[in-house]
């Protein structure tokens, strides 16, 4: 493929998968510039009671910002609310608390900003409550 092509692929794919679907505005130089690679996952220690929380880690981000983000629902329509900020240690890996309902499920992600050749990243978590 030439670069045009691939550019344009970049840009489609990237407006696809931006948001769950929703239409984002891109340039082909930001759809083409590389993801971070991150992990995200909701840990619960045993017991309840004890808080939840989401850790992972972001490739090359050593003490920078990680945003957390949090929506009640899958769709679209429900969008990302800013929950708190965290920093990224010297090994590259973030933590922080975060709450959840008595039941029902919840969404989380892990946000980083754009900075020098990578574009936005994010990595989702998902979990769920329930009452027995």
């Amino acid at each position: 493929m030439n670069r045009i092509t691939t550019a344009i692929v970049a840009m489609v794919v990237a407006t696809l998968v931006a948001g769950g679907g929703l239409l984002v505005t891109t340039t082909a130089a930001e759809a083409a510039a590389p993801a971070r690679v991150m992990t995200a996952k909701l840990v619960q220690p045993g017991g309840s009671g004890k808080p939840i929380y989401i850790s992972g880690s972001v490739q090359d981000y050593r003490g920078k910002n990680v945003i957390i983000q949090h929506r009640s629902c899958p769709a679209a329509r429900c969008h990302w609310v800013t929950f708190k900020q965290t920093k990224t240690n010297k090994n590259t890996a973030y933590r922080t608390t975060v709450t959840a309902p008595k039941k029902g499920r919840w969404y989380w992600r892990a946000l980083v900003k754009p900075r020098g050749s990578y574009r936005l990243s994010w990595a989702v978590a998902q979990g769920y409550t329930y009452k027995i």
